[in-house]
């Protein structure tokens, strides 16, 4: 991913000023957004994955030749006071790594469909699993804005792709400012099959017990259509069987 000279030089600016004003903070609002949502990882964690993530989505912006200026001045160290954008977008890159993205109503600007297919080089992985949506002025979500959140998000996330490659979908939390959207590949029955037996092939694994759970493992981590978890069973239970077992 390439960035103009500009967004460059006010990328570098935004981080400066934002580690700066972590750390004159003690990293106490990001301690304290990190303790609602429960997210398990630290302030200087997210300081740096938010930085990542957010440049991540300006190259894209600028990428699709939009305007990108736009979302780097909604970004600010602190969740309170005046003018603050409406949402909070908490987005899981992996365990113990969250960065966060200040966004409008609209969540204008914001990508999801790119960021779910960006590689995160520094972690060797890619995309992100979910993505916490907080309104930042505490007012409840309710029934009709969720739909209107679930909207937005599926239609993003479903722009260059159908419903059987990827799901998408936006559930309540026990949090009555915050809904959380999700999303997952969804893996065919020949896909899921064939990455279960290169799996199994390179861990050398050769107990029942053993193969059935790494079936298990990749039933649970991948949005498995119904004709594709019943390919797996399928298939681990010959396996086991062909061992005497």
């Amino acid at each position: 991913m390439s960035k103009s000279p500009s967004l460059d030089k006010a990328f570098a600016q935004w981080k400066r000023q934002f580690i700066a004003d972590a750390q004159s903070d003690d990293y106490a609002e990001m301690r304290r957004h990190i303790d609602y949502l429960e997210l398990g990882c630290t302030p200087q964690a997210m300081i740096e994955d938010t930085a990542m993530l957010l440049l991540a989505a300006l190259v894209y912006r600028q990428m699709d030749g939009q305007e990108w200026e736009y979302i780097l001045k909604q970004q600010r160290y602190r969740l309170s006071g005046e003018g603050l954008p409406f949402y909070c977008l908490t987005f899981c890159l992996l365990e113990g790594h969250h960065g966060r993205i200040l966004a409008d109503e609209k969540m204008t600007g914001v990508d999801f469909a790119d960021l779910f297919n960006h590689g995160w080089n520094e972690y060797e992985t890619a995309g992100f699993k979910d993505v916490w949506i907080s309104r930042l002025d505490g007012e409840i979500i309710d029934g009709a804005e969720l739909e209107t959140l679930e909207r937005l998000f599926r239609e993003d996330m479903l722009y260059d792709c159908f419903e059987d490659e990827v799901q998408a979908w936006v559930s309540e939390t026990e949090l009555e400012d915050t809904v959380l959207a999700s999303a997952m590949d969804v893996c065919p029955a020949h896909d899921l099959e064939a990455e279960f037996l290169s799996c199994s092939l390179a861990a050398d694994v050769g107990e029942p017990d053993a193969m059935n759970a790494l079936g298990m493992m990749l039933l649970k981590g991948t949005g498995c259509t119904a004709d594709a978890e019943a390919a797996v069973r399928g298939f681990v239970r010959p396996l086991s069987e062909s061992t005497g077992q």
